[in-house]
């Protein structure tokens, strides 16, 4: 039996992000190597709403998968079959993203991750 060893990388920039692209590119926002259930560019998600400054309440994320292999769930329910492709989806802070056989847990903010 062997154990594949899975890495996840977050590319952290100054400059302020609406979207994160999650896969196995090298330009992936968040770069997932070692799952070969990841496609090159998997999912992403999107700041719909942003952070409001005044009363600190966090901004809106969305999830959406990119016409993944594998498919994109988010607490064990299937993104393309429940949403279809290209349609996105809600975040809550705390919410597990899976992408491949990785697992994700969502900070909540774009660029906060």
């Amino acid at each position: 039996m062997t154990t594949a060893s899975i890495s996840v990388q977050a590319r952290m920039s100054d400059r302020p992000r609406n979207e994160v692209v999650i896969g196995t590119a090298d330009d992936c926002d968040i770069q997932i190597t070692g799952d070969p259930c990841v496609s090159s560019r998997h999912a992403k998600v999107v700041r719909a709403v942003q952070r409001n400054p005044v009363n600190g309440c966090p901004g809106i994320s969305e999830l959406s998968d990119l016409g993944s292999t594998n498919g994109t769930r988010v607490h064990r329910r299937a993104l393309k079959l429940k949403c279809g492709p290209g349609i996105f989806i809600t975040l809550m802070p705390g919410d597990i993203i899976q992408i491949g056989t990785t697992l994700l847990r969502w900070s909540g903010e774009v660029d906060r991750l």
